[in-house]
């Protein structure tokens, strides 16, 4: 990228060297700083969806998983800015989770099954990525005792895994 003087800008910055990085509003961090651990957890969990999205070929679901993605990045930019509005999940968007987990759920056998078998690859995947959203959400969790942290995104991150847990 150029910096906009003509000059070429590294990928690396260096500055996490010494175990720090800039988040917005914040300054300077620890890279332990449970924040930052939260926007890892975002940034793997969008990383298993995507590969979700990569198997699949639904384009109601692909369109559902993009929207979920779109409130994990607010999610994301939450951490860095709690005050920000901007940064908040919507109900709407728990409700639509909410809506898409109980037409799966109508379409399962009954009882729906306690524990996946992993009756395939792509089921598999989906799996890890429930597994990845549980352990986001508490991480969120714990970040949100200490910092605070917006309720509907609390609220997101558990209905999410179990969209997916469905989905699966």
């Amino acid at each position: 990228s150029d910096t906009g003087d003509g000059e070429e800008m590294s990928i690396y910055t260096k500055r996490g060297d010494r175990g720090i990085t800039d988040m917005a509003h914040a300054g300077n961090i620890s890279k332990s700083d449970d924040r930052i651990r939260l926007m890892g957890e975002v940034d793997e969990l969008n990383s298993h969806i995507e590969l979700v999205k990569s198997m699949l070929r639904q384009s109601e679901i692909l369109q559902l998983l993009e929207r979920i993605q779109k409130n994990l990045d607010l999610i994301a930019a939450g951490v860095s800015k709690p005050y920000d509005r901007d940064c908040k999940v919507s109900e709407k968007e728990t409700a639509v989770l909410e809506a898409e987990t109980d037409k799966l759920e109508a379409l399962c056998e009954k009882p729906v099954p306690e524990k996946l078998t992993g009756r395939s690859r792509l089921a598999a995947e989906i799996d890890i990525a429930r597994t990845v959203a549980r352990r986001t959400e508490r991480c969120l969790a714990q970040v949100s005792v200490k910092f605070g942290a917006d309720t509907e995104s609390k609220r997101f991150l558990n209905r999410l895994s179990d969209y997916l847990y469905i989905l699966a």
